[in-house]
């Protein structure tokens, strides 16, 4: 299989604006992970069961992780899409297709970051708002494990459907 054509991709300003976007969610992430373990007892529930109720307990320093994984997904993926030409495609890569495929194969991941982040500062929100109010979670788990599958899987749709329309 011959390599895939190596062109640098044009970004638009909704590409720029998204940009923007996914690292002011990083930005919130990591404030509201500072006020969680500065206002937080010690001990915090980091795990709920599917009816919400807390199962598993621990410092509340294990939310500083939450901006750390969220960090290091953000610019994994923002080097990775500097390179849109060694990703797996739909459909076949030919040098009339290759700029649009890789404009929104770039998209697709800008927003995953957005969706990724979006889901972790949700979390981060729940956890802290648990700690706070034990009651919470009881109505918000099926919000969570449902907003943990559409999040991700919404631009993946999306994606898909408009990269086999261009072939």
């Amino acid at each position: 299989m011959p390599p895939q054509p190596k062109i640098q991709v044009q970004k638009e300003t909704s590409d720029h604006i998204l940009n923007i976007v996914v690292w002011l969610v990083m930005a919130l992430i990591l404030g509201h992970s500072i006020i969680a373990v500065s206002s937080l007892d010690s001990v915090v529930a980091i795990h709920f069961n599917i009816k919400g109720e807390a199962d598993n307990f621990g410092s509340k320093y294990m939310l500083l992780l939450i901006p750390l994984f969220a960090f290091v997904l953000t610019v994994g993926l923002s080097v990775l899409n500097h390179f849109p030409y060694i990703f797996n495609f739909p459909v076949k890569i030919t040098p009339e297709n290759a700029e649009r495929q890789y404009q929104l194969a770039s998209r697709f991941i800008r927003w995953m970051q957005f969706s990724i982040n979006l889901l972790f500062l949700l979390i981060l929100h729940f956890v802290y708002r648990s700690a706070v109010d034990e009651k919470l979670m009881s109505g918000t788990s099926l919000f969570i494990v449902s907003a943990s599958f559409v999040l991700p899987l919404l631009p993946l749709a999306i994606y898909l459907a408009k990269a086999r329309k261009i072939k």
